[in-house]
């Protein structure tokens, strides 16, 4: 079943929080229109200024609703805040630039949700999704601000974020064979930016879903074994070597081997153990709802599990 997450208004004196488990998300325009965006922008400038930050860094994933919702936000913010536009990208992407230029992050996504939704979520400058606290900090800056006029644009930079980001991973990855065919599922969405990044990397890339479209023509933007039918039979039909399928903003990926769907679990568990028996630092940390084979197949490594009970705080 899929959560939707939406702005809830006040409800007999009880305000109904803003944020679901991963920022705001909500029908456009219903709920997520011009207006909301405008006052997004708004809280966000008070925050920066508050923490003492000059600039911001925004990108979207490439939903109808996007560019609409992105100038109503950039009317919100206060003149002197610097925009880095790094058009669309996936979210990692953005969480990323937000640590490089430490400045506050903003996506303007709906990660896996039908295309009429749409939403925000949030970085801080260290490029890690808001904390419980930051989310309650902004929510009141939110309730307290009644109207807001339309300002002048502030100053725009726009940045080729994608580059840097691959770059980055580049950096970090061993050097290995990657001589492998793979099925590359973009979901229309914003890993179509990442199509070159992995032929640059030695992969043999059978593309699908690769023309950017917020109205995710090919399939639905939540890759589950129930809408990756296609992408399945065309690994199979192929004789890829494996098939990745991402969600709309890609931040999620769904793995499809020569017999099928691969839980999201049972990887996460292959590669805690395929890294605790190639390195010497045998602890895997995970957060408390990862599945307990990881504890199976980390202990099989002779490693062991910590868990993350909650993530770093701004201050």
């Amino acid at each position: 079943m899929t959560l939707f997450l939406y702005h809830l208004p006040e409800i007999k004196g009880v305000f109904m929080s803003m944020f679901g488990s991963a920022g705001i998300r909500g029908l456009v325009p219903e709920e997520i229109n011009e207006k909301f965006a405008r006052k997004i922008g708004s809280v966000t400038s008070k925050l920066v200024e508050k923490y003492g930050g000059e600039s911001i860094c925004l990108a979207t994933d490439t939903r109808l609703s996007n560019n609409m919702l992105k100038r109503a936000f950039i009317s919100g913010l206060d003149t002197n805040i610097n925009v880095k536009d790094f058009g669309i990208v996936p979210t990692p992407c953005l969480a990323l630039m937000s640590k490089k230029f430490r400045s506050f992050g903003v996506m303007i996504t709906a990660s896996h949700n039908p295309p009429d939704y749409n939403g925000f979520k949030f970085f801080n400058p260290r490029g890690i999704a808001f904390y419980s606290d930051e989310e309650d900090e902004f929510e009141k800056i939110f309730e307290s601000i009644k109207i807001i006029e339309a300002k002048e644009k502030p100053e725009i930079e726009k940045i080729n974020g994608i580059e840097i980001f691959t770059k980055e991973i580049k950096n970090m990855l061993p050097k290995l064979d990657m001589d492998y065919k793979i099925v590359l599922d973009m979901a229309n969405g914003a890993a179509t930016r990442l199509s070159e990044f992995y032929k640059e990397l030695g992969f043999d890339v059978l593309e699908m879903n690769e023309t950017p479209d917020g109205s995710f023509p090919g399939r639905s933007p939540e890759p589950t074994e129930s809408t990756l039918q296609k992408t399945i039979e065309t690994v199979k039909k192929n004789n890829a070597d494996f098939g990745i399928a991402y969600d709309g903003d890609g931040d999620r990926i769904a793995l499809i081997d020569k017999e099928g769907f691969v839980p999201l679990n049972e990887f996460c568990a292959f590669f805690a153990w395929k890294r605790c028996k190639v390195l010497n630092n045998k602890k895997v940390s995970t957060n408390i709802d990862a599945s307990k084979i990881i504890d199976v197949m980390v202990a099989d490594a002779g490693g062991h599990r910590n868990f993350i009970l909650r993530r770093e705080k701004l201050r």
